[in-house]
């Protein structure tokens, strides 16, 4: 029994209206960018043009002693956890996490707590260049592991040609 609990159901768009049931759907013209419920891509990753934004915020935390929390604007997930994991092969670092407060903000925030003698700063500094050090590594080894599919293709093109970049 199709709609028991819900006439309308069974009896179609006529029956529901006769129910007093209106849809209600706004026209399309005024369907515009005030009725998406997400940013345009190119907000979620570019800074405000006018400087009123920065990249890293650093707060001090009140309550724990060598700890604070960076709030990097406009990044996700995938810097988040990438932080958050080389922060803690810092053998100085006590704590580090990171979360989304809201998947329709674009920032995230890392929370960093450290032994004494060495700061928040310098453990995600640190992690940042670690980081960096890493992707360029991945970089080379992928070029490496190219060059032999390269040759046994044989297109004997030259070396610096436009087709050898494969990045």
């Amino acid at each position: 029994m199709a709609g028991a609990g819900f006439p309308f159901l069974a009896c179609g768009a006529q029956g529901a209206h006769r129910l007093g049931l209106h849809a209600r759907t706004a026209p399309a013209h005024t369907m515009g960018d005030s009725a998406k419920n997400h940013p345009d891509p190119h907000e979620t990753f570019l800074l405000n043009p006018d400087g009123s934004e920065k990249k890293i915020v650093m707060e001090k935390d009140k309550r724990m002693l060598d700890a604070a929390t960076f709030t990097i604007n406009r990044e996700d997930h995938t810097l988040g956890n990438l932080l958050a994991t080389q922060l803690l092969r810092d053998p100085n670092v006590v704590y580090a996490g990171y979360r989304v407060p809201h998947p329709l903000e674009n920032h995230i925030e890392i929370k960093v707590q450290v032994k004494s003698g060495y700061t928040p700063h310098a453990a995600l500094q640190t992690a940042i260049n670690d980081s960096i050090s890493a992707v360029g590594l991945l970089e080379e080894k992928f070029r490496e592991s190219c060059l032999p599919l390269k040759d046994a293709a044989g297109t004997g093109m030259a070396a610096g040609d436009a087709s050898t970049n494969y990045l």
